[in-house]
């Protein structure tokens, strides 16, 4: 019997091996990447309609099956089909018993050899009419733990640590946890996982290696992942691992049809309760390491690979593996199977030995280097530290002192953020070479070292040939002429005991010639940092020994330098500059989209910080006169037309004062110039409305108070202010305490926010003035239940 097999690329290698075991069955096999060249797909479909007795199908969503849904549908017309997927919808292409492609679906989602063999001998016998006996679809473990030094596998974790402790790793030593799919542990696509283990182990650090099917599937009766953790990575309900890495890719837990909040909440709090970092460790899906290195983007499924897990709290997308693509010898279909990238193994190895080194460290011996932002091209001094919306140099003082409470090494910590910035600008601790000439950097002892050209040539010279080529041919050769004293490179920084803190080196900079302009070089895809800018970075890393490096404030220039979008290779400077030291980003909560670079870019994992309160605009001065003139007007105009004739020349008189004809979209005729007259008296309506529309953007305007501080939420009517304005509009089914405060006053929500410069006669008010009413009515509400609130809390 010849059969047709159209199945996903895991799969072709444990087919083959099926074929092989029932002779009675010739299989012609390709996976959806084989169907992409036309040329291949086309003799493929000729053979299947000419020879093939089945044709059976694996039906998935994406680009080539939308290709191949019309060619498939025509030849289950020819030769009988069975498809089979996880959706049981795409069953319906079957041109046999459905209660076939459903047991031929529970075959091969049960996965195996075994499996797969019998699913062949029970095609072979209901559709291709051969007498073959076949079993049942059989159970395999859903979830345990795989090791490659030993054959069993274990599905206690007591019995697996008990094995474990003859090989030397006794429980409370170093240990990780991986967690990667069932379908490599059946399918023996275990390359990348064996390499991984063994990487770790050298470095002595012990492995839990855990395998499970990934998310809970009711089908089944499987399990999701959380209890896959509960199981082989906690006991009685601690950590038995200092760091999980994460070779799975989704959701870190299933999404239940019927709640995907409650979903990611679940995924948060699985790892909550492991309480240790996870870190996403990532496969070139679909790509070669030549073809992901050639790639300028990088990953190409980054969507689920990268983006999934980070709503869990996964951290660092450290790209460990690609494909590989062989010809079966047998058959000559192309199997594809998952291998290591070393150099990538080897550095994320050495992310995760980090990892685990600031975790046992104790505080006292913990050094932390902070990095302050610095904007290019502009005063020093106002721009030491900036950071969107957040007081980094006052947060970096309260950490400080709170760090040294907590018992880490901190020398004399600035009382203020003031005091911070004095120290750094007596010292001139900063890598500005524009403003600030390096002998006096030097004299003032704003520096943490002036280190040795040729320390710095022996890491620069462990780069790829033309990736130091590239830094040479921008900017000399090291150490390079900028922040460079007597031969040696100038680290600048202040030095607090185990703490540093630094300004971030410049980007690149043009020096005595620079325009002061912003330099192209700040976002230049291609212009590599300077000397000073990398040698920064690696003393902090490898000579001073920082566990850990911390950027203030959004945001900084680490994660645009020149490399790939997602999934970094060594060639990546952001990858080069950080070197293995974990990295924690201070970032405001309301700038996701550079957050995500950040996190991508520069392994970095985000520490949000508030934003400052909110609060709404208010109208003042003339502005205010020109709004109660046209409030009169409102009032005036069907009652009283003298009285609104009258208050137009004033409201005209208003709007030449403020100059608000642009913004209003009125060209008016000047004072005394014919037509004037008419002009102003046309459809004077549509004027009044124009001005209470522009009135009402400048109330619905949020501006901040100040700055936020970290560590300090707001208090008081800030405190208010700030909820007011969260609660400010509708989401996910809850109405805006706007909505709510409108509607009880029996006004139409809707209407107000859609024309806010239109007129209420129910109340004597535009409904733009209703509009803030009710903002000030929730505000009143908000300070009615915290002073409750604060009442019920009192002793």
């Amino acid at each position: 019997m010849k059969i047709a097999a159209i199945i996903w690329s895991s799969r072709v290698s444990t087919l083959i091996e099926a074929g092989k075991r029932v002779p009675q069955v010739s299989l012609q096999i390709r996976s959806l990447r084989d169907l992409e060249e036309p040329q291949r797909r086309q003799d493929f479909f000729r053979w299947v309609e000419e020879e093939g007795d089945l044709l059976l199908v694996y039906a998935p969503t994406n680009a080539t099956w939308e290709e191949i849904e019309g060619e498939i549908r025509r030849l289950s017309r020819i030769v009988p089909t069975v498809c089979f997927g996880s959706d049981p919808q795409s069953w319906g292409y079957s041109s046999v018993d459905l209660k076939l492609a459903a047991q031929v679906n529970r075959y091969m989602a049960l996965d195996g050899v075994e499996n797969l063999t019998h699913a062949l001998r029970f095609l072979a016998r209901e559709v291709g009419g051969l007498d073959l006996d076949y079993r049942d679809p059989e159970e395999i473990p859903w979830k345990g733990i795989y090791h490659p030094e030993v054959t069993s596998t274990f599905f206690r974790l007591e019995d697996y640590l008990n094995w474990y402790g003859t090989r030397g790793f006794q429980e409370g030593e170093p240990m990780a946890g991986i967690l990667f799919y069932r379908s490599y542990w059946i399918n023996g696509n275990l390359a990348l996982v064996d390499a991984l283990v063994r990487r770790l182990e050298e470095r002595r650090i012990g492995v839990v290696p855990v395998f499970s099917y990934g998310f809970a599937n009711r089908e089944l009766n499987v399990a999701g992942n959380d209890e896959t953790i509960e199981l082989f990575f906690l006991r009685q309900g601690r950590a038995i691992i200092d760091l999980l890495i994460n070779l799975q890719s989704f959701f870190l837990i299933s999404l239940p049809r019927d709640s995907v909040r409650g979903d990611i909440e679940a995924g948060t709090r699985a790892l909550q309760r492991l309480g240790v970092p996870t870190l996403n460790g990532l496969v070139a899906h679909y790509q070669t390491e030549e073809e992901w290195r050639a790639n300028p983007h990088g990953l190409m499924t980054y969507a689920w690979s990268v983006a999934m897990p980070e709503f869990d709290g996964v951290i660092e997308p450290l790209i460990l593996g690609a494909e590989s693509r062989e010809a079966d010898p047998t058959t000559g279909v192309t199997v594809e199977r998952y291998v290591p990238i070393p150099e990538r193994l080897s550095h994320a190895v050495a992310r995760i030995e980090r990892w685990i080194q600031l975790r046992r460290k104790p505080p006292g011996e913990r050094k932390v280097a902070f990095i302050l932002h610095n904007n290019p091209c502009a005063g020093v001094e106002a721009t030491v530290g900036s950071g969107a919306n957040l007081d980094t140099l006052e947060s970096v003082a309260r950490i400080l002192q709170r760090l040294k409470e907590e018992g880490y090494s901190v020398l004399d910590p600035p009382a203020s953020g003031e005091e911070l910035i004095g120290r750094i600008m007596e010292r001139k601790a900063i890598s500005d070479f524009r403003w600030t000439p390096v002998e006096e950097i030097v004299a003032k002892k704003g520096y943490l070292a002036l280190w040795s050209g040729q320390e710095y040539r022996r890491l620069l010279d462990l780069l790829e040939p033309g990736v130091r080529a590239r830094v040479i041919q921008s900017w000399g050769e090291p150490p390079g002429k900028a922040m460079v004293y007597r031969g040696k490179i100038v680290i600048t920084g202040l030095s607090l005991g185990n703490i540093a803190v630094c300004v971030q080196p410049k980007r690149g900079c043009l020096g005595a010639r620079c325009d002061g302009q912003v330099c192209k070089i700040l976002h230049d895809p291609s212009c590599p940092p300077t000397h000073q800018y990398l040698a920064t970075y690696w003393y902090l890393a490898e000579v001073w020994g920082a566990d850990i490096i911390v950027h203030v404030g959004t945001h900084g220039n680490l994660e645009f330098l020149p490399g790939k979008s997602v999934g970094l290779s060594g060639e990546c400077f952001p990858d080069l500059a950080l070197r293995a030291v974990p990295h924690l980003y201070l970032y405001s909560v309301d700038n996701p989209p550079e957050g995500v670079i950040a996190k991508r870019r520069s392994y970095a994992t985000l520490v949000d910080y508030m934003t400052p309160a909110l609060k709404e605009s208010e109208i003042h001065g003339s502005l205010k006169e020109l709004e109660d003139f046209l409030g009169e007007y409102d009032q005036a105009w069907a009652i009283d037309r003298s009285r609104a004739h009258a208050l137009e020349h004033l409201i005209w008189e208003k709007i030449r004062e403020l100059k608000l004809e642009g913004e209003l979209g009125l060209k008016l005729p000047a004072e005394g110039e014919e037509g004037e007259e008419e002009h102003r008296h046309g459809d004077f309506r549509e004027v009044v409305q124009r001005c209470h529309l522009l009135l009402s953007r400048y109330r619905e305007s949020l501006r901040n108070q100040g700055l936020h501080i970290f560590g300090s939420p707001p208090v008081g009517e800030d405190r208010i202010d700030l909820l007011a304005a969260m609660a400010r509009f509708d989401e996910e089914g809850q109405p805006s305490l706007r909505r709510v405060m409108l509607e009880l006053m029996g006004i139409d929500f809707e209407e107000a926010e859609a024309h806010p410069e239109r007129f209420c006669e129910l109340e004597g008010k535009t409904y733009g003035e209703l509009l803030a009413e009710a903002h000030q009515l929730g505000k009143e509400f908000i300070r009615a239940v915290l002073e409750e609130e604060e009442r019920c809390l009192k002793p």
